[in-house]
């Protein structure tokens, strides 16, 4: 009995002791793995050696090198979408110009000498413009739609329209709604 009583003791003292060496060896080893980070802190303090610190600064002067020439280039496709961009709304706002001078000149009545009376354009003139703008933005009609536009201005009702056509009455008013979005 007394022999098991030492034999734990002996073990346990064993075990104890390889748990401490154990972690000893990780502390080493996380301190050992850390030096470089901690030599980077003392850095300052010590001049490098002077073969590596040309070879630090010519590789930090290629990577800014590079990083320089990629924003260069990302600015450079920057300014290039921004100027296409301008140049599209120049050339909506000559055509809208353009539309307006034009819608102007057709509305301006002319003396009798052949010289033409120069007005400041009204409201009236600006939503023509505005409204021959959309026209041209506007799909043309399709083929059902303009059917049913046609039999409405026959004096068909949308009963008959939908009658004649083989269509629902909702379908037919749906029709009539969508002929607005569409140039005749």
């Amino acid at each position: 009995m007394q022999e098991g009583i030492i034999m734990f003791y002996f073990l346990l003292c064993t075990g104890t002791a390889l748990i401490l060496y154990g972690i000893m060896g990780i502390r080493r080893e996380r301190n050992h793995s850390m030096q470089p980070f901690l030599k980077l802190e003392d850095a300052p303090d010590e001049p490098a050696p002077r073969g590596e610190s040309v070879e630090k600064d010519q590789e930090t002067i290629r990577d800014l090198t590079d990083r320089m020439a990629e924003m260069e280039k990302s600015l450079f496709d920057h300014l290039l979408k921004w100027q296409m961009e301008k140049k599209e709304l120049l050339e909506k706002m000559e055509t809208g110009t353009a539309v307006l001078e034009k819608s102007s000149l057709q509305s301006e009545p002319s003396d009798f000498n052949g010289e033409e009376e120069k007005r400041v354009p009204d409201e009236s003139v600006s939503e023509q413009v505005e409204e021959e703008a959309e026209l041209a933005k506007k799909k043309p009609m399709p083929e059902n739609i303009r059917k049913v536009l046609d039999y409405e201005e026959e004096g068909l009702s949308v009963q008959q329209i939908a009658n004649v056509t083989r269509m629902k009455k909702g379908e037919v008013l749906l029709l009539k709604n969508l002929s607005k979005h569409y140039r005749k």
